[in-house]
């Protein structure tokens, strides 16, 4: 309301001092909430911290993560995720995939445990991303469904039950009990240490890990009172 629509619809890129006008949104929407009886501390909160980043590289003050509450955090994962996956006049929209899976990637910008948070409540898990299936299996989510955004297809590798490696299975997500599904995100370092970007890139290439790799010299996995993975012995 407070940015001139020349600016805020322009659809090339911004000077500096249109940049600058952008800037002061946050300041200006707080100003107008303030004028308004029964607006929420936590509304006004939001309002004027949506933009700042964990790392202090936003705006308008360069608040770092210990000075931001949790639902100013929140609501910075929450706009920007909004933005992307909106059509602009100077941008297409991301697909929800897309945008998580760059928003992943921007170290600094968000508090990892509410992303983390935010992709498990949407149900929507980027390329890449480390799940917990339904069948109490782990696995990495290898493409998006555009038709169904919360099924994506994923690649189970191991039994969180037998504590093993099993033979890569690839399939697409589904929401009945004849198939499988993600239920949530995992931590592939508290689960398999040092060793998880080898034995993810296994996995992506569709290969299950070696007896060598995972044998009894390695690390033992971290995840809650586990011991060594096996590799299972199956076709």
């Amino acid at each position: 309301m407070s940015v001139p629509g020349t600016v805020l619809d322009k659809p090339g890129s911004l000077n500096n001092d249109e940049f600058e006008i952008i800037r002061a949104h946050p300041q200006k929407g707080h100003e107008l909430l303030l004028m308004t009886e029964g607006i929420s501390p936590i509304a006004l909160d939001v309002c004027l911290h949506h933009h700042e980043r964990v790392d202090g590289t936003g705006y308008p003050f360069g608040l770092t993560a210990e000075q931001l509450s949790l639902h100013a955090r929140m609501g910075a994962v929450c706009d920007v995720y909004d933005a992307v996956t909106s059509r602009r006049p100077y941008k297409d929209p991301w697909t929800p995939s897309d945008a998580l899976a760059k928003m992943l990637e921007w170290e600094g910008h968000f508090d990892p445990h509410v992303l983390d948070a935010f992709i498990s409540s949407i149900g929507i898990y980027p390329v890449g991303t480390l799940v917990r299936l339904r069948t109490n299996r782990l696995g990495i989510v290898v493409a998006g469904n555009a038709r169904e955004p919360t099924m994506p297809a994923v690649r189970a590798f191991f039994s969180t039950m037998e504590r093993e490696f099993l033979p890569p299975e690839t399939f697409i997500c589904s929401a009945t009990l004849k198939g499988d599904a993600a239920i949530g995100i995992e931590n592939g370092e508290a689960w398999f240490g040092p060793r998880w970007p080898i034995i993810q890139a296994f996995v992506l290439d569709n290969r299950m890990p070696t007896a060598d790799l995972i044998g009894t010299g390695q690390a033992n996995i971290a995840s809650p009172a586990l011991d060594q993975p096996r590799v299972a012995t199956g076709n």
